[in-house]
């Protein structure tokens, strides 16, 4: 790279003053314009100040004109810097929608690299501050930039036509392949209910022990057997934990023996070796760092994304997720989570699976199942989920009731049905399994 290049800032002068006619006009509403810039956005001094008063004139009078700006200017004794002869300079000049368009979007990438370019500068000068740490820089760095990319995009509209197309290509893929688009769950009743899209924020939720992870753990399994690659945030269970489970469910082989292997019979041992062979080609990825901050889940989970392909990420559980912002409470503290994560399923496009547990108002009733109404003391999970499933065990409460049986409760669904499904749940292996019975409405 030539270093001795003469370096400017970027920008474009010629667009500004387009930018800045098309406002003193007077013929067109320039509110989408104040809407996507702003004075930083202008690079010359003269044009920020103009820009400025173009704005305070409108917010005076919404259609405003030259004369407006020039008396605003006038009142902040501004006429000296910007004559009335530099406004006559700004000629009138004919305007298309799409030229108009393309100079603001012009102006805002200029201004964008400027910023770009003040943070690498900024953060450079503080790395050379012994009393800085790698991890705080690169964060805010990634921060600021993040906050860069957000400006507005005028590509946010899409007309009819092309999304019609993309949704044809999905519907005869899918048609091919005979399946519905999506990441199914492995369990084929659930799959009538239930299809996990890209961009979907899916809230897998139950009181303790009623085998959350275990449930997330089949899915996973499921999904990465087809050759989908996975990622998981176990910030409760080792990956041991989460290692002993997958072993347990595939060599069927009791829990118990394998938190204790010196229970282990040779046929136990040739179980365990056959399996072994087949879990390790499994495309699973997994981070138990506990207690994990949600600025850490996004950047490793883009991250993961990038390098492995990831199809879906589970996050185990909600309640472990530390807030980067201070909240007035943790239902506050959870909303923002929530948004994050839903945004974050978004802009990976792929299905996020995060499992909660269920405050204790389903305790107090007769019918212990959970309802909707129990995820309300738990910021905006209810509101920003796409699917929310519930997980059950009448067994838990009933001594009489069938042990081998768990009922998954499709309690919302933005894009499906609701409903229950039943399914065989085997506790000492960590299995489950499909339930040939129809589902329960």
């Amino acid at each position: 790279m030539d270093l001795d290049i003469d370096r400017k800032p970027a920008r474009d002068e010629q667009r500004e003053r387009q930018v800045l006619s098309y406002l003193l006009q007077g013929k067109h509403n320039p509110a989408w314009i104040f809407d996507r810039l702003g004075v930083s956005d202008f690079y010359l001094k003269k044009n920020r100040i103009l820009f400025e008063h173009c704005f305070r004139a409108y917010q005076q009078n919404r259609n405003f004109c030259l004369i407006d700006v020039y008396q605003s200017l006038k009142m902040a004794d501004l006429t000296v810097e910007i004559p009335w002869g530099f406004l006559g300079q700004l000629e009138p000049e004919c305007f298309t929608p799409s030229n108009i368009l393309e100079s603001v979007g012009i102006l805002i990438d200029a201004s964008q690299l400027r910023e770009v370019n003040r943070l690498v500068i900024e953060i450079g000068n503080r790395s050379y501050d012994p009393c800085e740490k790698a991890t705080t820089l690169l964060n805010e760095m990634k921060d600021r930039c993040t906050d860069i990319l957000a400006r507005q995009s005028f590509d946010s509209f899409e007309h009819i036509a092309k999304v019609q197309d993309r949704e044809n290509g999905i519907m005869l893929k899918a048609a091919e392949l005979k399946e519905v688009p999506g990441l199914g769950t492995g369990f084929r009743k659930l799959n009538e209910f239930v299809m996990f899209s890209p961009g979907d924020l899916v809230i897998l939720a139950g009181r303790p022990s009623m085998g959350k992870s275990g449930f997330a753990k089949a899915i996973a399994r499921n999904i990465a057997i087809s050759g989908v690659a996975v990622g998981i945030f176990s910030l409760e269970d080792s990956s041991g934990a989460f290692y002993r489970r997958l072993l347990a469910d595939e060599a069927e082989i009791r829990a118990s023996k394998l938190r204790d292997p010196r229970l282990l019979n040779s046929e136990d041992w040739s179980k365990v070796v056959e399996r072994q062979e087949k879990i390790k080609d499994l495309p699973i990825w997994i981070d138990d760092r506990p207690k994990a901050s949600l600025r850490s889940i996004i950047a490793k989970a883009e991250s993961v994304k990038a390098e492995h392909d990831i199809k879906l990420f589970i996050i185990d559980y909600l309640g472990l997720v530390k807030s980067d912002k201070r909240k007035e409470n943790r239902n506050a503290e959870v909303t923002h989570i929530c948004g994050e994560l839903k945004d974050l399923a978004k802009f990976l496009e792929i299905p996020v699976l995060v499992l909660s547990q269920l405050n204790r108002e389903c305790e107090s009733r007769t019918n212990k199942r959970p309802m909707l109404s129990d995820l309300r003391e738990s910021g905006s999970i209810e509101q920003d989920a796409d699917t929310v499933l519930f997980i059950y065990r009448d067994s838990f409460y009933h001594q009489d009731a069938d042990k081998t049986e768990v009922e998954i409760i499709v309690a919302k669904q933005r894009n499906g049905p609701i409903g229950r499904v039943l399914l065989k749940y085997y506790e000492e292996y960590q299995q489950f399994r499909d339930k040939e019975d129809i589902p329960i409405f």
